[in-house]
């Protein structure tokens, strides 16, 4: 089975799951930014990650051949941090066989936490 994209993903309605600080994405992409904590509170600054090399101790990205995983180190769980509109994730991308260095290619999902379920809803944002 080949990887899917972003797009792919998006059309067919599929669905991330989330377990403790572990987000598992069903497609391929290269990670431009993740962007953490949106909505949590008017106080607060969201954290915004670039850097998704070995050295980052907050973020860990590990690509697997159907499936990526995001592993958030700073956070417990993130069904209950971000289920039920208390925050949220949004990743900026480029799908894996469009020319990053075009910023036109560069796109944005947000995800939809529960703290019910484990799967996790993803959009796309214009």
């Amino acid at each position: 089975m080949q990887y899917l994209s972003v797009k792919s993903c998006l059309e067919s309605g599929k669905k991330a799951l989330t377990f403790g600080n572990r987000l598992i994405l069903p497609f391929h992409c290269r990670f431009i930014s993740i962007t953490v904590g949106l909505g949590m509170s008017t106080l607060s600054e969201p954290d915004i990650y670039h850097d998704f090399s070995s050295d980052d101790r907050d973020l860990i990205v590990e690509v697997d051949d159907l499936y990526t995983s995001v592993y958030f180190l700073t956070k417990n769980n993130l069904r209950k941090e971000f289920g039920q509109h208390k925050g949220g994730v949004m990743i900026t991308y480029c799908e894996q066989a469009d020319d990053i260095f075009e910023v036109s290619n560069h796109k944005r999902i947000r995800l939809k936490f529960r703290d019910d379920v484990p799967q996790v809803s993803f959009e796309q944002v214009d």
